[in-house]
């Protein structure tokens, strides 16, 4: 379970990301985020998949050591709203699934 706490961690900071924001986003408590990053606590799946889906990866991704997405968004806006976070979400969504379909078509 560290792996996945440390990637999850550095994926958000490496993302722009505040702990404010994501937790917001997934409809936490920002303390609550905050233990988990610290393993204090546990997320459900639902949160961890949700995050994924913003972070470009899936949840067995963040199991790997040192994963790094290849779909990657920095965020330079300074006051990011849940609703922009939904959105870009829906994005990596999208090329996410494309990138699994091409996996099954054993297309590179």
């Amino acid at each position: 379970m560290s792996s996945i706490r440390n990637n999850f961690r550095r994926i958000r900071e490496s993302m722009n990301i505040t702990q404010a924001y994501l937790a917001e986003y997934l409809g936490i408590d920002q303390s609550m985020l905050s233990k988990f990053e610290k393993g204090e606590r546990e997320l459900s799946t639902h949160h961890l998949d949700k995050a994924c889906l913003l972070f470009g990866c899936f949840i067995q991704d963040l199991e790997i050591e040192n994963f790094s997405p290849s779909l990657k968004i920095l965020f330079r806006a300074k006051e990011l709203e849940s609703i922009d976070l939904e959105s870009i979400s829906k994005i990596q969504q999208i090329a996410l699934n494309i990138i699994e379909m091409k996996g099954l078509l054993h297309e590179d």
